[in-house]
């Protein structure tokens, strides 16, 4: 997957000799895992390699559903043009232009900024639409979706209130510049964006973990913006303490794509990218509580696997601000919340929690 993702990213055809000693059925399980199958059947398919009948159902989905957001992004945001309601796009709507060609930016959904005064009349204008509101009003995004395949999570802030880039990111209208052709459209300078993409990817990276994508992504980025201005870059990542990060990720997406031949790796860089591969577009849970427990022992309090299940049981009242706010604001009834919170857990989540305590208890931690 990454030779040929390589190969893709770098328009070098495959060696047919390499091609013919891969595993099509357990490549095609990894893309997908990783959300680069349209990437590696392209490469496939330039060197004339025959592939079953999945891997041209999955790039033809994917390209459908490309033009399906982008059909109905449109609307929402002329909707809101009209309406006098900022907003702007983010992070694969805007990487999905810079790939070469359409569906090979593979997105579960589209992400997109906007005012959240005006949440009512953006509720009501996707309800007409037919869409079904899925989250309304909690935490950083308001979800929308609509049968088969769409998926609009519309953020009245970049992250929540409980993470360390909320207060970077506060006040994110003085970061914008005006979107050429939209009143109300807004979007980053092309280094702001790249500080976003970076605070983004480590905000999943230090949790569950991100897959090859958010690399490719930085590769695609870097080598389509060549004039950035690092250091201007440099010194904004210092303020929320992802420089060293993102020095890292960046060496790393160079070394790995911009040849279709891996280079050596040092044990460093190895053990970094190993970690993107094991991760998956949307991590594990192994990786979650493994990074969990590193940070409970950086806090200088005692690690154990029972405060861990004791924290996510009865989390700190940043939890209750983003998820339960008004029992943030009323805190009687915060034993409400967590009534509510294992009700849902064993009703909708349960083998997920089942599966967590397993982790936690196999964990040597």
């Amino acid at each position: 997957m990454l030779y040929l993702t390589a190969c893709a990213a770098t328009k070098t055809k495959p060696l047919p000799e390499k091609v013919a000693a891969m595993d099509i059925d357990a490549l095609f399980k990894m893309s997908r895992f990783h959300c680069l199958t349209v990437m590696v059947c392209n490469a496939l398919e330039a060197c004339g390699t025959s592939l079953p009948a999945c891997w041209k159902e999955e790039k033809s989905k994917a390209i459908r559903k490309n033009m399906l957001l982008d059909y109905e992004r449109k609307k929402i945001c002329d909707f809101m043009d009209q309406n006098g309601i900022r907003h702007m796009s983010l992070k694969g709507v805007v990487m999905k232009e810079l790939y070469p060609g359409i569906g090979t930016r593979q997105m579960a959904d589209n992400d997109i900024l906007y005012d959240a005064s005006y949440r009512r009349e953006l509720a009501e204008f996707m309800k007409s639409s037919g869409y079904s509101v899925e989250s309304l009003g909690k935490g950083a995004h308001d979800v929308f979706m609509k049968a088969p395949v769409l998926n609009f999570e519309m953020h009245s802030s970049l992250f929540g209130k409980n993470n360390k880039f909320y207060t970077y990111y506060e006040n994110v209208e003085s970061r914008l510049v005006s979107e050429p052709g939209s009143r109300y459209g807004y979007r980053f300078t092309d280094e702001d964006f790249y500080i976003y993409m970076t605070a983004h990817e480590y905000k999943h990276f230090s949790a569950g973990g991100t897959g090859l994508r958010s690399l490719l992504d930085r590769y695609i980025y870097l080598t389509a913006k060549p004039q950035l201005d690092f250091d201007y870059i440099s010194e904004e990542l210092k303020k929320p303490g992802i420089s060293e990060f993102e020095k890292k990720a960046h060496s790393l997406a160079l070394r790995v794509f911009s040849n279709a031949e891996l280079p050596e790796l040092n044990a460093d860089e190895k053990k970094m990218l190993e970690y993107y591969l094991s991760s998956g577009t949307y991590g594990t849970m192994e990786n979650v509580i493994s990074n969990r427990m590193i940070e409970y022992n950086n806090d200088g309090k005692k690690v154990s696997k029972w405060r861990y299940m004791r924290e996510r049981l009865f989390p700190g009242m940043d939890f209750y601000r983003e998820n339960y706010p008004f029992c943030y604001k009323t805190k009687i009834l915060i034993p409400a919340a967590w009534a509510a919170r294992l009700f849902k857990a064993a009703v909708f989540n349960g083998k997920k929690i089942i599966n967590e305590v397993r982790i936690v208890l196999r964990s040597d931690k």
